[in-house]
């Protein structure tokens, strides 16, 4: 990377960073014995040393504000921010158009001849001048619209750092700085890929760059000792007060909206893999994002003293946060940008919360408190449990007072649950048995007995009605038979005796007569429609076939369905689906007595009004003991449940995804689990898909976006920055001192991975003869997960939204200049992440075609799904043969380049083996964030606050097994200091390690060296 080039600096970054681990260093004195405070204290000399180099604009910016010279504001702009194409081919709408704003513009120096306009006038007003933009029509004698962009702005990188006091520092450290190369001298490797690339591409044309002048452009005009003075900022060499313009300028129009940044995040469920529903999103204009990083966090919502002491196995509820950060942003700043999505428990279920009312999964939940009087009165309880999503277990619960009936209004607060033993979290879904809607199937088909088909069928269906009405008049009955599925006697649910008893009818006429055997089809239809009992009368010959996909998700996150076996039934089927749904299975008997077995299941179900939900470990043995303890001990339940051999996923959450939209482009992106393409047909979810998925919610989702590539400095003084704030929170810990701790970690911080800083701030290549440009916003996706007992993964993804165009002297040599920096950054990429295109595609013969047309073989089916959003408009170069593990994906206007992977991410994948994180051992990995999300004012709420009282308590989600309430309140001493079970002292020696700057610069420059090791910092 060109801005690290610099060897002085090099060293002088290797010298501070030793200088950080020596407790004896001289410089800034720091208290003996106290790494972190000296670490601190070099970043921040450090810090000041990029501050002052040339090439910082920002500051050098700030400086010229202070000083108040507008001749020099304007020398300024004019020669040290770089003027970008307004279009991607010509110099129209230069007057209006701008791509990422005044703040990205004088972070990377350069932007549209309106954005150096608008950022002109912007320093003006700030040193205290009157000053706005104006237009005015060029003058061609003046103004050379090649000159205007063929030309590398005058800025040098040299931090204010004397070699002096670089040896004082090497001497202090007691040792040389290690030696450290350019991986990539002179970009030669990238030149060479993209000439590689370029090769294999039909022969560009000559389309020449139109360098007109347009009829309309911007510059400022700023009043100074009283007078106006033009200043036209975009074209070289023109002087102070010369507008280069035919005439006077005047007044202008308003400049276009800078590109909007959208990110959508959506779940699915694992019974509705194609159906997607919001977690969070949020919408930004590009001045706010710029250089700015949007995380996705999922943090449990507990008090943040609970959370850094929680255990994983524990957390049973997550609440998505899209959390803005970086430079220039204070608390409120970030707060004002930040975003609270919809919580989601582990088990899949969805939290909203609609005025004082809380709702799972749509459903209505009751307050929290629970009357003293009602909790007495519980006398005995009742208990079954499901377990055919397992590791998702329901739980029905009837908490009954001396007269055998259900005591009603039980807040989450009045329950425990215990699987063998062991405290669980538990979600309380629903509260009171609500009116019972059952669904009765009969199969018709002959081999069914005469008493159970016809007139026989239509009795047993009045008598059922019957009693269900008589016992509750809320009751709601539909009939259907078997026929390619249930085919139902009427539209609508019978709402009195009278309206079943027509249906009942139904059955011993002739339009019930056209019978079927699609059993499985007809039981999944029936619990479709709203039942809270299915009955399903059969001899379980099926014509149809079970597919777990399509039945088994459905049932296990369905009612309980009653079989009943009538004549010589296939047994085992009818079984299984009762097993399922946490029904039952009636053998074979005479009428009157099935219907007594299914109305008593009904009236023993309907006590059972209370239903949980809980995430079950999935190892352990396969009979479990589950007991629930109402209220909370004084009187037990006890049911158990056997481990499915095949247990079906149901509803829990089985795929996160991401929709980033810059501008009027937008890519979907698979996060997590499940991402299949659409069909019609079952599918089955993989248990490694929903594991995929947990370890998500126990990682990180970080968006970088950028402008033009930051300035050296820029770039180093962010990483920096980032850093500074970090140490109060490590310090106090390493100092046992538990005031200092809770302040420093509710103050929050954020840690940004040096390879995605990298991957952001990669600059378009420029010379003398051919300049590139970003065409727009940047944005780079790094995703973090750690699975249970894994290395923690990391993959980057940079999104075919970006673009860049070529200004050159020979307008063949356009294409292979543009193709250059997408080249760039594949070779970073290959450098940071050892698993990416560049390495995966080395030495293989490629192939080109059209990416709507890949051809057929397994590499074509291999990649068909990734090359999707790569159709006409781009050239695709695929492997001839061999795994379909990656492509190069070629722009055909353009000329940009991307690398893209098999599962359409465009980047790289690192298993982090030195990160490690047991999930048991804690949440470690999230304080970063969450340190700085608890507290926000989102909302209207304090966030734990509302996650506190609206939703753990409200929505009954509960936290059990957590810390003892009587231990010492010291989580993140005894979480993140010095313990032999400690994930951060697992990965790192103690906490002056994670200080060292060493690390940083072994992260940012000597990952891609073969058999140098990872030195990893906290989040990053």
């Amino acid at each position: 990377m060109a801005p690290l080039r610099h060897r002085g600096l090099l060293v002088h970054l290797a010298l501070l960073g030793a200088l950080a681990c020596a407790e004896g260093a001289q410089g800034p004195a720091a208290p003996p014995g106290d790494p972190a405070r000296a670490t601190l204290q070099a970043w921040t000399r450090l810090r000041e040393a990029l501050r002052a180099s040339p090439d910082h604009l920002p500051e050098r910016a700030a400086d010229l504000v202070v000083a108040g010279d507008p001749a020099a504001l304007f020398e300024f702009v004019r020669d040290r921010i770089g003027t970008v194409p307004p279009s991607e081919g010509s110099l129209a709408d230069a007057l209006t158009r701008v791509r990422w704003g005044v703040r990205g513009t004088l972070r990377g120096g350069g932007g549209t001849p309106r954005e150096k306009a608008d950022l002109l006038a912007d320093l003006y007003r700030q040193a205290g001048f009157e000053a706005e933009v104006v237009r005015g029509r060029p003058d061609p004698a003046k103004v050379d619209g090649a000159a205007l962009l063929m030309r590398v702005p005058d800025r040098h990188f040299r931090p204010d750092l004397p070699d002096d006091e670089a040896e004082r520092l090497r001497a202090a450290a007691g040792g040389d700085a290690p030696p450290l190369a350019d991986p990539d001298p002179e970009q030669r490797r990238a030149r060479d890929l993209a000439a590689a690339l370029d090769a294999q591409l039909p022969p560009a044309g000559a389309a020449a760059f139109d360098f007109g002048l347009p009829d309309a452009f911007p510059l400022v005009r700023v009043r100074v000792d009283g007078a106006w003075v033009h200043a036209n900022p975009s074209v070289p060499g023109l002087p102070f007060g010369d507008p280069g313009t035919v005439g006077e300028p005047v007044g202008t129009t308003l400049a276009d909206a800078p590109e909007a940044v959208r990110v959508k995040v959506e779940g699915s469920h694992a019974d509705r893999p194609f159906e997607r529903f919001t977690l969070a999103e949020g919408q930004w204009t590009a001045e706010e994002v710029t250089g700015r990083t949007v995380s996705l966090v999922f943090v449990p919502p507990a008090r943040p003293e609970d959370v850094t002491a929680l255990k994983v196995r524990d957390a049973s509820a997550f609440v998505p946060v899209l959390r803005v950060s970086g430079p220039g942003l204070d608390r409120a700043g970030s707060e004002a940008l930040s975003r609270v999505g919809t919580p989601v428990t582990r088990s899949g279920e969805v939290i909203e919360i609609v005025g004082d009312a809380a709702l799972l999964d749509g459903e209505p939940l009751p307050d929290p408190g629970t009357d003293p009087a009602i909790l007495a009165s519980v006398a005995s309880a009742r208990a079954s449990a499901s377990a055919g999503a397992f590791p998702r277990i329901r739980v029905r619960v009837g908490a009954l007072g001396p007269d055998g009936r259900n005591v009603p209004r039980l807040g989450v607060e009045a329950f425990e649950v215990r699987e063998d033993g062991v405290p669980v979290p538990f979600a309380l879904r629903r509260s009171e048995a609500p009116p019972p809607r059952i669904a009765m199937l009969f199969d018709q088909s002959g081999s069914v007995p005469e008493a159970f088909r016809g007139a026989g069928a239509a009795a047993l269906a009045q008598d059922l009605a019957t009693r269900a009405f008589a016992w509750d008049p809320g009751t709601r009955i539909r009939v259907a038979t078997v026929s390619a599925g249930a085919r139902w006697a009427a539209e609508t649910w019978a709402t009195t005796a009278d309206e079943a008893a027509v249906q009942a009818a139904w059955l011993a006429g002739p339009g019930a007569v056209n019978p079927g055997s699609e059993i499985w089809t007809a039981v999944f239809d029936a619990g479709r429609i709203g039942a809270t009992l299915v009955v399903v009368l059969t001899d379980g010959v099926s014509t149809d076939a079970f597919d777990p996909g399509l039945h088994g998700n459905a049932f296990a996150s369905g009612p309980p369905v009653v079989a009943v076996g009538v004549g010589e039934p296939d047994g085992e089927w009818l079984r299984a689906v009762a097993a399922l749904t946490g029904g039952l299975w009636l053998p074979p008997a005479e009428p009157a007595e099935v219907a007594d077995g299914i109305f008593d299941f009904l009236q023993g179900r309907s006590v059972e009004a209370y239903e949980l939900a809980y995430p079950a470990p999935r190892e352990g043995p396969p009979s479990r003991q589950v007991q629930v303890l109402v209220p909370r001990g004084r009187v037990a339940a006890s049911t158990s449940y056997e481990v499915p051999p095949d247990p079906v996923p149901g509803p829990v959450l089985s795929g996160v995804h991401l929709t980033l939209r810059v501008g009027g482009r937008e890519v979907v992106r698979t996060l997590a689990g499940f991402g299949g393409d659409f069909v019609s047909g079952p599918v089955t979810v993989a248990a490694a898909d929903l594991q995929d998925v947990e370890s998500l919610l126990f990682g990180r989702v970080t968006l970088r976006v950028e402008g033009p590539a930051p300035t050296p400095s820029v770039f180093l003084d962010d990483l920096l920055t980032e850093r500074i704030e970090a140490p109060p929170l490590l310090s106090a810990v390493a100092a046992r001192d538990d005031a200092a701790v809770r302040e420093a970690y509710h103050a929050g911080f954020q840690v940004t991975s040096p390879r995605q800083w990298l991957l952001a701030g990669i600059p378009a290549p420029a010379s003398p003869d051919a300049v590139s440009f970003d065409t727009g916003l940047r944005a780079v996706l790094l995703v973090e997960k750690s699975p249970p007992g894994d290395p923690r993964l990391i993959q980057s993804d940079l999104f075919p939204l970006m673009r860049w165009t070529t200004v050159a002297r020979d307008p063949l040599a356009t294409r292979t200049a543009t193709i250059e920096a997408g080249a760039r950054l594949a070779v970073a990429e290959s450098d940071l992440f050892p698993d990416a295109t560049l390495s995966r595609l080395a030495g293989r013969a490629l192939r080109r075609v059209d990416g709507g047309d890949l051809g057929e073989g397994p590499v074509a089916e291999a990649l068909s799904l990734a090359a999707k959003p790569f159709r006409s408009d781009w050239w695709i170069l695929m492997p001839e043969e061999g795994p379909g593990d990656a492509f190069w994906a070629v722009h055909k206007a353009s000329g940009s380049l991307m690398g893209v992977l098999a599962d359409g991410s465009g980047g790289g994948v690192v298993d982090d083996a030195t990160r490690t994180m047991q999930q048991s051992d804690g949440l470690l990995s999230l304080l970063g964030d969450m340190g700085g999300i608890f507290g926000l004012e989102l909302g209207g709420w304090v966030l734990y606050a509302k996650v506190q009282v609206k939703l753990w308590t409200r929505a009954t989600i509960v936290l059990s097994g957590g810390p003892d309430p009587g231990w010492p309140w010291d989580p993140l001493a005894a979480y993140a200091c010095g313990q032999v079970a400690d994930p951060l002292a697992g990965v790192l020696p103690g906490v002056s390690a994670y200080l060292s700057f060493a690390s940083l610069l072994n992260d940012l420059l000597e990952l891609g060296r073969p058999g140098t090791p990872d030195l990893p910092t906290l989040c990053g």
